[in-house]
């Protein structure tokens, strides 16, 4: 069944299985995510709605420069393993503010969760054209 999908190498079965699974686990920690982000733009009501996109705007314009900035600089064999980790410490701080926050939520994880799936899609489509 494996051939079907592709051809992998003699040595590539463990880095093949570790992508794999960090790709399910990237895009269920986003669903999960989206159901909180909902939540907040719920929350926020339909008169915070276009202050949450522009937060949403704003915080993809500050991080898009630094993103393009750190892969111009690294080569992919660095860079994708560091943008995972980046990746991974701001799932983990969505999950502290979520336990641990203020009851009522704040916006700014909505902001923040769809900046995060925007620069995420962009890192797979540049590893799959690096590699």
């Amino acid at each position: 069944m494996v051939d079907r999908l592709g051809t992998i190498e003699r040595g590539e079965e463990r880095a093949t299985l570790l992508a794999g699974t960090y790709f399910f686990f990237a895009l269920a920690s986003y669903f999960i995510l989206r159901a909180v982000r909902d939540a907040a733009g719920v929350a926020a009501g339909t008169s915070g709605l276009p202050w949450l996109f522009t937060g949403t705007l704003i915080t993809t314009l500050v991080l898009n420069p630094v993103y393009g900035s750190v892969v111009a600089r690294l080569p992919v064999r660095r860079f994708i393993p560091i943008v995972y980790r980046v990746f991974i410490a701001l799932l983990l701080s969505f999950a502290a503010v979520i336990r641990y926050g203020p009851p009522s939520g704040s916006r700014s994880p909505f902001s923040r969760c769809s900046a995060l799936s925007a620069l995420r899609y962009s890192v797979y489509g540049g590893h799959c054209r690096c590699s």
